[in-house]
């Protein structure tokens, strides 16, 4: 009613229904002590009548929910679940519920997937236990069949012997409730070999790159080496040749008649040496032989070379940065001839891994 007892007013009616309301129930049904699923019967009414709920809508704590009136629910989770209902009906009412279960069962099935079942000596294999519904307020006892145990719920345990184990595996719920289960002969550990050599010489270059490698090994049938990418054998005291200088992995791989193996490994380190020498002496005079003064030996991966030869009075009378070439005796090799003496000759560069190397001596020209 709009300005009651004046000339402008107006009147207006308005329909308010009012539903009949919903009381949202349920009740569940499960075995305390065995994994089996869990009966939820639903016991809600709505006063619009028997028949006026048209939609329930489960959620039962765990991350899955279900739409049906009264479903059955295998929980794979342990613990104290809060399982809620919605229900709604015809009349678009709803109505919520939650109560909290404690479900706290054995496994109905004790499942076990060891990461290998046939292995090598050490053996060292996961036991994951595909059991549910177990966490870590289980208590969990494990007898892996050598004399040691474990309390975890998917151990890792390392077999040291050779030998076929029976594993044995208990799990009791915080509710007191017991299961166990035996595996019969469920990991066999098989005899492995003892890699190891050794080699000589201990220091190799490029000057001597030629190596000679000695098996160490124990309980082998078969070798297999690899020497660094560069070569292979099958030799159980193979000699190899390194081609190039450089930190070098060999690799020996052993094999047991049970087919185990074993790996070992060492790194040799191919260094590339420089030797180079300096003559005491030489005869420019023409005659075809010892005309030129150099030096001799193995400059393979030396860099910044230079030679200088200085007279007794600090001049100096030749200067190269190219080993391949030699002093002829002549100032700078085409000046005037040096008079027969002494002189003194210093040779420096860079060794290949960037070491500075200095050489000083003395040499003779005789005529």
């Amino acid at each position: 009613l709009l300005n009651p007892g004046l000339n402008c007013n107006d009147t207006a009616f308005i329909r308010v229904n009012v539903f009949p309301g919903v009381t949202a129930d349920f009740e569940v049904e499960f075995d305390t002590c065995i994994s089996d699923p869990v009966i939820f019967t639903d016991l809600s009414v709505s006063e619009a009548g028997p028949d006026a709920l048209v939609a329930w809508n489960w959620d039962f704590g765990d991350g899955n929910t279900s739409d049906e009136q009264n479903p059955a629910h295998l929980y794979q989770v342990a613990g104290n679940l809060n399982v809620a209902l919605e229900v709604r009906d015809l009349n678009n009412c709803t109505g919520r519920v939650e109560k909290v279960i404690e479900y706290f069962p054995v496994p109905k099935v004790v499942v076990v997937a060891p990461s290998e079942v046939d292995a090598c000596q050490p053996a060292t294999i996961l036991f994951d236990n595909l059991s549910f519904p177990i966490d870590e307020t289980y208590d969990i006892r494990w007898d892996f069949g050598d004399g040691t145990f474990g309390t975890e719920i998917s151990p890792l345990h390392t077999y040291e012997d050779v030998g076929v184990y029976t594993v044995s595996l208990e799990i009791t719920s915080p509710l007191g409730c017991f299961t166990d289960t035996v595996f019969q002969d469920l990991v066999t550990v098989r005899p492995s070999p003892t890699a190891g050599f050794t080699f000589t010489p201990s220091t190799v270059s490029n000057i001597d790159p030629t190596v000679t490698f000695t098996d160490q090994s124990q309980n082998a049938v078969r070798w297999e080496w690899d020497f660094s990418g560069l070569g292979a054998s099958t030799l159980p005291n193979p000699v190899f040749t390194f081609p190039d200088t450089g930190l070098m992995q060999v690799t020996q791989v052993v094999f047991h008649a049970s087919g185990c193996t074993d790996t070992a490994r060492a790194l040799i380190d191919v260094t590339p040496e420089v030797r180079y020498f300096l003559p005491n002496a030489f005869t420019p005079n023409g005659d075809g032989r010892n005309d030129l003064f150099f030096g001799n030996g193995v400059l393979k991966g030396a860099t910044d070379f230079v030679l200088t030869i200085w007279n007794r009075y600090g001049e100096k009378l030749f200067e190269t940065t190219d080993p391949e070439i030699g002093w002829n005796g002549r100032k700078n090799n085409t000046g005037r001839l040096a008079p027969p003496g002494v002189y003194v000759v210093v040779v420096r560069y860079r060794g290949p891994r960037g070491d500075r190397v200095e050489l000083r001596g003395f040499v003779t020209l005789i005529r």
